[in-house]
């Protein structure tokens, strides 16, 4: 019994967080731009959010928050070797950021070439500095690799099926 309240009430307290944030919106019709509404449900406003990204070239935040800490964009100097790209927007006055009830909109442009829409988790700072993720957010990622790959996978079980063919042949005229 202990344990199962222990469980629930766990669960709540998540939910609860959960709900601090919502974040709406992900891939356009033209799936080359990535627009979210992130709307604050808290009584401390939103100061910070980090969007990972895919092969992004253009971002865009609210007026008077900061784009400067944004990683990985094509054609820009790599800062940090190894570490994922991320899309961070700050703000640093809390009174610019984003107050319990309101929303602000967010986005980036993704360079031609190969993003795929996927479930990420976003990233929001609150101006007390808690931090808290909300999942399942559409975000430019890599395409899977059997997708990048396919017309080379394919060929190859081609060859492969021709290798055989012609060796079961081979192998029936070669019997008396």
């Amino acid at each position: 019994m202990r344990l199962s309240l222990a469980i629930l009430l766990a669960v709540g307290i998540a939910g609860a967080a959960a709900q601090d944030v919502t974040i709406t919106g992900g891939v356009s019709e033209d799936r080359h731009t990535y627009q979210w509404t992130v709307t604050n449900r808290r009584a401390d406003p939103i100061i910070g959010v980090e969007f990972p990204h895919y092969n992004a070239d253009l971002v865009f935040a609210p007026s008077g928050w900061t784009t400067q800490a944004t990683t990985g964009l094509v054609g820009r100097p790599v800062t940090s070797k190894g570490a994922p790209p991320r899309f961070v927007a700050s703000v640093p006055d809390p009174l610019n950021g984003i107050q319990r009830g309101k929303s602000a909109s967010f986005g980036l442009r993704v360079a031609p070439s190969g993003a795929f829409p996927r479930k990420c988790a976003v990233t929001v700072t609150f101006a007390d500095g808690i931090r808290q993720e909300v999942l399942g957010v559409e975000c430019p990622g890599r395409e899977p690799w059997l997708r990048r790959n396919f017309p080379v996978v394919g060929l190859g079980g081609c060859f492969v099926v021709f290798v055989a063919i012609r060796h079961l042949i081979r192998k029936r005229k070669s019997r008396p």
